[in-house]
């Protein structure tokens, strides 16, 4: 009977001549690693045994402020240090406006395109235009175009609903 004998071997390819940092065996979270003990019920068993001997100490201090970015907010007593580290922005980035300008364009007739873009027309980067906008008019000048043209369509139409609102709300 005629048999397939295929063979695979594993061969290391270690990136550094020293084998030594992977022998280490580094422990890059040891909170983790204790929980994970805890969570699986691994201090709770029979053959855990007993410390012989422990000395912990401890040092405590209120956090009174945080500096983010060039801004420096201070603490309020019991305020989250979380939320103002963690928080995002809330508007969408400039690769994020630019796919929705491009978008726009693509879903309006060449008519309605043209008339937006006759309404809004976009001139080159000036002073008062920020950095990254500036940067990006200078590498993607037909893009940026569409992107412009889309953020004062947003404030137009956001400026057109509020005054919609304050009319239905008047009357």
């Amino acid at each position: 009977m005629a048999s397939i004998t295929y063979w695979s071997q594993l061969q290391p390819s270690p990136r550094d001549a020293s084998i030594a940092t992977s022998l280490a065996a580094c422990v890059r979270d040891p909170a983790w690693m204790l929980s994970r003990q805890w969570q699986l019920g691994e201090f709770a068993g029979a053959d855990a045994g007993s410390p012989a001997f422990a000395r912990i100490t401890s040092r405590t201090a209120r956090v009174k402020g945080v500096a983010i970015g060039s801004a420096t907010v201070t603490l309020a007593d019991g305020q989250l240090l979380e939320p103002l580290v963690e928080a995002e922005s809330v508007g969408p980035d400039l690769a994020t406006r630019v796919e929705i300008g491009q978008s726009f364009e693509s879903l309006v007739t060449t008519t309605i395109r043209d008339l937006f873009r006759g309404a809004y027309p976009i001139g080159p980067a000036d002073a008062t235009t920020d950095p990254a906008t500036a940067r990006f008019l200078a590498v993607h000048p037909q893009r940026s175009g569409r992107y412009l043209r889309y953020q004062a369509f947003a404030v137009a139409h956001s400026a057109l609903k509020a005054s919609l609102r304050s009319a239905l709300t008047s009357s």
